[in-house]
Formats: structure tokens, sequence, C-alpha cells
């Protein structure tokens, strides 16, 4: 038992003694993820804060769109399926091939809830991490005025 303790805690430490940091299972930092939590976050509160002003009624149920991000189709598609397989109703858009712009796979979807709910920390968290795990990116969310 204490072997295995000891080898757990042996692997927090690079073999310079430096702690290391964790990974998922996409290779991403935890810190990225914390911190691509934050950027949201903050943007969330700005938006919030607009809608409050145009008289957007915060708590209340509506429609709301989210959108992530791929480079790979693939894993936009596994990306749409999770969403699907968790209550969303998710779509894969493809690029439009045919001007200058970076070729990104879109994954939209809609969602009932608040903006408070699409806003707040948790519900950020687990988007971005679902998105990070198919390497891809959760851009956020959105609202018809």
């Amino acid at each position: 038992m204490i072997d295995k303790l000891i080898g757990k805690v042996v692997h927090l430490f690079d073999l310079r003694g430096n702690l290391k940091q964790e990974r998922n299972n996409a290779g991403i930092l935890e810190s990225t993820i914390q911190e691509k939590v934050k950027e949201h976050d903050d943007r969330n509160a700005t938006l919030v804060t607009l809608l409050q002003v145009q008289g957007i009624t915060l708590y209340e149920t509506c429609a709301l769109d989210l959108f992530f991000y791929s480079d790979d189709p693939i894993k936009a598609r596994g990306l749409a399926q999770e969403l699907n397989e968790k209550g969303y109703s998710a779509r894969v858009i493809v690029p439009n091939f045919g001007n200058n712009s970076v070729k990104k796979w879109t994954v939209k979807t809609g969602i009932q809830c608040s903006p408070t709910e699409a806003a707040s920390h948790s519900m950020t968290e687990d988007l971005v991490r679902m998105a990070t795990k198919w390497d891809s990116e959760y851009d956020g969310w959105g609202m018809r005025l």
C-alpha cells in the first residue's frame, strides 16, 4: 500500500523535483483549461451586463445557441454526437472551402436555458472540457435579441 502511495507522489514530480502539471486525455494542461474557462467567465460577465442594459430578463428560459470549432471533421462529428447524447441538438456545419478564411468545422447546437445558466462557471467549464476532449474549441453562446 505504501509503495503505491509513494509511486503516486513520485509521479507528481519530475526528475528535478518540480511539480508536474497534470494533462487531460487530449494532452492539454489543466492550467490551460482553467485559463480558457476564466476567459469565458470574464466575457460572460460582460455579456450578462450588456443584456441587463438591454432589458433582457436573465433568469427566464429562452433559446440560446452554443458554438464550437474544430480543425478536424471527424472530431467535430464526435463532439456533435457527444452533445446530442447529452440532450443537445447539435449539428456540424461544413466550412466554406471557396474563400481564404481559416477552414474550421463549426458545431452549433441549440439549448433551452436562461442566459444566467449559460453564463455560469459550471456550464462553461463542462463545455470547455467537452470541447477539449475532442481537440476542439468552445467559442461561447449567443441569443437573438
